[in-house]
């Protein structure tokens, strides 16, 4: 197991954009809320317009900070995402 992940290459794991679960922060509230409960990840990354324009990965453990007062938005949710992290797809998983 552990030689095939020195063989083993980013893009061997990444997960297919059609089947990512990610959030559309230019998407209504609504739907921005449906797709957090719909979220089956404790990550997720949150994009505007499209998944190119990467925001932030947003753990959901921080949600209930965005209800600590003021009116939830997508705003205050991309302040509470980390800054997302760039690997080359053709980089090695072991390192």
């Amino acid at each position: 197991a552990i030689l095939e992940l020195e063989e083993m290459t980013v893009d061997e794991i990444m997960i297919p954009d059609n089947e990512l679960h990610a959030i559309n922060l230019d998407d209504p509230w609504p739907k921005v809320v449906a797709a957090l409960r719909a979220c089956p990840y404790p990550r997720v990354p949150l994009y505007r317009s499209q998944l190119d324009n990467l925001a932030g990965i947003l753990p959901l453990s921080r949600i209930a900070d965005l209800l600590d007062g003021g009116t939830p938005d997508a705003a205050r949710l991309a302040a509470l995402a980390d800054e997302p992290f760039f690997v080359p797809e053709g980089a090695s998983v072991h390192g």
